[in-house]
């Protein structure tokens, strides 16, 4: 059994985009969390933060990815 959210939220007149994802398997106990922030330059570039965790306690799937995946990111979105 799994829950999951997505929240996300826009500001200055949608440019600024943020969002957050969370997911937690209740039998498990893993966790996930990927927060994200983004900012519209102009209609055909955008630029981004963003993060990427994992967690779970040992011997469990998350417990051996998250020393591989748990990671921060800088993304440059262009559209064409």
């Amino acid at each position: 059994h799994e829950l999951s959210v997505m929240l996300s939220k826009n500001f200055l007149y949608d440019a600024l985009h943020t969002e957050m994802a969370v997911a937690y398997k209740f039998n498990t106990k893993e966790f996930m969390f990927r927060p994200g922030v983004s900012y519209a330059i102009n209609d055909n570039l955008s630029v981004g933060l963003g993060a990427f965790f994992l967690y779970g306690p040992e011997e469990t799937l998350n417990s051996y990815a998250s020393k591989v995946l748990n990671s921060l990111f800088f993304q440059i979105k262009a559209n064409f």
